[in-house]
């Protein structure tokens, strides 16, 4: 059974259903959501992709001047994606995305408006399935932000990267006291502003979890998860140290024992993980 969220409408056409926000089903109709693999192949070009998100199309919507819309197709993880990369049994996931992230909304976290979720009926119970988010303008992931900010010699670096972990910092908080524990928290799910860097959004729903309240273990576990993206794309060069890490930690507890608590946690972690991110970045 779809949840569908208040302010939202269900729409069956031919092999597809839709879920779609009120006052966008009828533009994003037209634009041709319903059959969305010649829609994405129609913009698939290098100026309309998103950059550090995946390849995601971006496509203007003309009914409505000034939005664009991002459409993320779902695809398939681990070695089964070598025999099937992008059909699944039920079509739930996108609409349960698509309500956790309205979800967000209304709980005032800063994040894409969630327009459209929708699931293309393949053969028996196997469905292609598609989210389609508001884009976000000027946005680019957190890592992408630290990274060009580093090589801009008219930038003050450390006190612009500094105000950017503690925003972030304080978003996931208030994203876990609305209750929303998020299922892949890392930097790459965390966008800044680049006209206004002090406006952070979290992103990317997908599997992540509504409750009553979050457990301090959970909130650990998601905040130590973040951390450890740090120290893993640090690796890959984006100009980030420990002592970041340890003021994303700060910022979020606001309690210096408890932050060399998960500091000596999140070292453990990542020492295990080393040499599997060593290996994996080898072969890539």
């Amino acid at each position: 059974m779809i949840n569908i969220p208040k302010g939202y409408i269900l729409i069956k056409d031919g092999p597809a259903t839709i879920v779609a926000k009120q006052g966008y089903e009828e533009p994003l109709l037209k634009l041709g959501i319903s059959k969305p693999e010649p829609l994405i192949k129609d913009h698939y070009s290098a100026d309309s992709l998103s950059k550090g998100r995946g390849i995601v199309p971006s496509i203007p919507v003309k009914e409505i001047p000034g939005t664009s819309i991002m459409i993320r197709k779902y695809l398939r993880g681990g070695l089964v994606r070598f025999i099937n990369h992008d059909m699944f049994s039920g079509n739930r996931r996108p609409f349960d995305e698509l309500y956790i992230g309205a979800e967000a909304v209304a709980r005032n976290i800063p994040t894409a408006e969630s327009l459209a979720a929708v699931s293309i009926k393949i053969t028996g119970p196997l469905y292609k399935c598609y989210l389609i988010t508001k884009e976000l303008i000027a946005c680019v992931d957190l890592p992408q932000y630290l990274s060009k900010l580093s090589k801009d010699s008219n930038s003050d670096f450390l006190e612009k990267k500094e105000q950017a972990l503690i925003k972030t910092a304080e978003t996931v908080k208030k994203m876990h006291d609305k209750g929303i524990l998020h299922a892949d928290l890392n930097m790459k799910n965390i966008l800044v502003d680049t006209i206004q860097p002090e406006n952070i959004y979290i992103i990317d729903w997908d599997k992540s979890v509504l409750k009553n309240n979050l457990t301090p273990s959970e909130k650990s576990s998601n905040t130590i998860r973040f951390c450890r993206s740090m120290a893993k794309l640090k690796q890959l060069g984006i100009p980030l140290t420990r002592n970041d890490q340890k003021l994303f930690l700060t910022s979020y507890w606001k309690n210096s024992g408890k932050t060399l608590t998960e500091l000596e946690k999140l070292d453990r972690i990542v020492m295990r993980r080393k040499l599997f991110w060593k290996i994996f970045n080898e072969n890539n």
